[in-house]
């Protein structure tokens, strides 16, 4: 439908927390918990017979903090420390008892941890880089990026190109999240040229050149990310969208497919195809995958607003109804899905209930151009009612905000005639054609 407001949008917003946590997600198999467990069991035992050995209560703390013990692991890590608080090697105790303080909420510990963790070993650069995670998990993000420059610097110095290559990555990450895109592409860049067999980092820049619309520039990254890793759900979904994005419509469907044959339950997958389908008019396919995103995440109110808009085109208002209210109900301050569910109400001839709508977007709204149309609905609605005055009010308010709103002059042409005011008419008439002669030179 024209004149409902159809979000094809990508969540590219977003997109920095949804990678980011992709790449650093840990799901451990049955085996690697069981690694831990048995860890634990040993280091206790070594641990009855040398009670006073700081490296074996941080040994058993890593384990508890891999399993997500974390009150566990802090408990062996303060052990730990106690024992040997001046030692290099103690750093590395108040970093892990740090990132479990994180877990728990406890921050304002976790960063004395790490302070302390630095004061004690101020060449490590894994220390910079984990309270550099830090402040980017808590948006201290130039901080974070104090920190990962500091990794930068130390890798460099120390000709550690693999762990230099991380601290470029992570700081990628950080102008990302800042918008700063060009910025994250250089860091991605010198990333990749450090360590070019490192899947996530193509894709990550990837993302970074959507963000900067550079489609295929995109493409060439998620592609060099799927052949590096072919089961990377994610690499196809985005690369779908650059496709979208340069109207090569059936190679998006084809990467969206394969994104939810590895990640069924992936429910944006389905909406960008189900964009697609409504690009190349196949309504009933995207009704389809609204439905399938809509059952994956039932309080996503684009899902309904996209569904709602292919049912109006459908000529099923009804439906479209439901779907526009469930929108409202989701994200009440929308100003497009009054003006939609308005234009619904006028097909269901409910007119009162169209005014109501139209004239809540006004109020939520103060973009006049957008607000033109808002009035010029409202218009349409009062004529129809017989309300010439409202009418003429209204048409008026659209042209004031868009003194070339062509569609407004002839609607009040109308009202004029109506109203027996002939002369403004004609004049409004004349308007009309001179903005359409403007428009066809």
């Amino acid at each position: 439908m024209s004149k409902l407001k159809f979000l094809n949008f990508v969540f590219i917003l977003v997109c920095c927390l949804v990678y980011t946590s992709h790449c650093l997600a840990r799901d451990y198999t049955d085996f690697e918990r069981e690694y831990y467990i048995e860890n634990i069991k040993k280091y206790t035992e070594e641990i009855k017979q040398n009670p006073n050995e700081a490296l074996l209560y941080g040994a058993r703390g890593e384990a508890y903090y891999e399993l997500g013990a974390y009150e566990q692991a802090i408990d062996d890590f303060t052990k730990s420390i106690a024992l040997d608080n001046n030692n290099i090697s103690a750093s590395s105790s108040y970093v892990y008892r740090a990132k479990a303080y994180k877990y728990i909420k406890k921050n304002d510990l976790a960063l004395q941890d790490f302070n302390k963790a630095i004061e004690l070993n101020k060449t490590y650069d894994g220390v910079y880089a984990a309270r550099g995670m830090f402040y980017y998990e808590i948006n201290e993000d130039y901080k974070a990026i104090e920190d990962f420059t500091k990794v930068i610097e130390i890798c460099s110095n120390d000709n550690k190109d693999y762990n230099d290559y991380y601290g470029y990555q992570e700081r990628g990450w950080v102008y990302d999240k800042l918008k700063q895109y060009d910025k994250a592409v250089a860091d991605y860049s010198k990333s990749i040229e450090l360590e070019k067999n490192a899947a996530f980092t193509y894709y990550n820049r990837g993302v970074a050149y959507i963000n900067l619309n550079e489609n295929n520039k995109a493409i060439k990254d998620f592609t060099k990310s799927i052949e590096l890793d072919s089961n990377d759900s994610y690499a196809y979904y985005y690369r779908g969208i650059a496709f979208f994005r340069i109207n090569q419509n059936d190679k998006a469907i084809e990467d969206f497919t394969k994104s939810i044959q590895l990640n069924p339950k992936d429910y944006y997958a389905y909406y960008q195809r189900a964009c697609v389908y409504k690009v190349l008019d196949q309504k009933y396919k995207a009704i389809d995958d609204f439905t399938k995103a809509i059952q994956l995440n039932s309080n996503e109110f684009i899902f309904y607003n996209a569904r709602g808009s292919m049912y109006y085109e459908l000529g099923e208002y009804e439906k479209a109804l439901n779907d526009l209210n469930k929108a409202i109900e989701l994200n009440p301050n929308d100003i497009f899905f009054y003006n939609e569910r308005g234009l619904i109400y006028e097909k269901l001839k409910k007119y009162e209930e169209a005014i109501e709508d139209f004239t809540k977007s006004i109020q939520l709204n103060s973009n006049k151009y957008i607000n033109s149309g808002f009035y010029y609905e409202r218009g349409l609605i009062y004529y129809k009612l017989r309300e010439y005055e409202k009418a003429l009010n209204d048409l008026n308010k659209a042209i004031e905000l868009e003194p070339n709103y062509s569609k407004a002059y002839f609607e009040r042409a109308s009202v004029h005639s109506k109203l027996g005011q002939y002369t403004e008419a004609i004049r409004d008439y004349n308007i009309l054609m001179q903005l359409e002669i403007i428009q066809i030179i």
